[in-house]
């Protein structure tokens, strides 16, 4: 690993574990985020398995399928918990169709993608596929901010923080996957990039728990 790499993937590592414990230390404190600590346990654990695979060796067969397998699982439940937290912040029912249908069709494609390849892990050119399928659902969620009036500043709302961070980063991840191709003995180190990426990411999903929660008023009833 060349110190450029280290300096990348020591970064994210650092960063994930600060949003890990804020995760942890506001857990209560907004409910729909509370999905998100399981989301960077799953990181932190994806994060792992490839530190194993490096460290034994990246053409050892074990460490390569165990690798694979954590990162599969890491993509579909980012996918899932990306459009789910999505689905909770849109309210018109013409735009959840369309959320729900982007979200069937990239699982079909996966599903495809495994039978004709006779195999569990999933071919990793769906990478970048996921992150197409995750640019349509935050531009749904931010034209609909711009159709209606937020009950508070937008600030102060961690949805748009999230959703916010959802957004740039695929729209970044599509070109910067794609390009790596084109980068021969430089890939490695061009798709060291994509770290800043989650490390920016992991920064909003921060902003969102320190934002203060909405107050909740009690009725009595009768």
């Amino acid at each position: 690993m060349s110190i450029f790499s280290y300096l990348f993937t020591t970064l994210m590592y650092s960063v994930t574990l600060i949003a890990l414990v804020i995760s942890i230390k506001y857990y209560h404190r907004h409910r729909d985020l509370r999905v998100f600590t399981y989301y960077i346990l799953l990181s932190l654990t994806e994060d792992a398995a490839s530190v194993y695979q490096t460290i034994m060796g990246p053409d050892k067969f074990i460490p390569s399928v165990i690798h694979g397998v954590i990162a599969n699982i890491f993509m579909l439940t980012e996918f899932s918990i990306f459009i789910y937290f999505i689905l909770q912040h849109i309210s018109t029912v013409k735009r959840r169709r369309a959320i729900q249908i982007d979200a069937v069709l990239f699982f079909l494609l996966v599903l495809w993608t495994m039978l004709r390849d006779h195999r569990f892990i999933i071919h990793a050119g769906l990478f970048p596929v996921e992150s197409f399928f995750l640019v349509l659902p935050p531009l749904l969620y931010f034209f609909e901010l711009f159709v209606r009036v937020p009950s508070n500043a937008l600030k102060d709302q961690p949805s748009f923080w999230i959703i916010a961070g959802i957004l740039f980063l695929n729209c970044c991840s599509i070109p910067l996957q794609f390009a790596k191709a084109y980068m021969g003995r430089y890939a490695i180190e061009w798709y060291n990039l994509n770290y800043l990426l989650y490390v920016l990411f992991f920064f909003l999903l921060v902003k969102a728990y320190l934002c203060k929660p909405e107050p909740q008023w009690e009725t009595a009833a009768g």
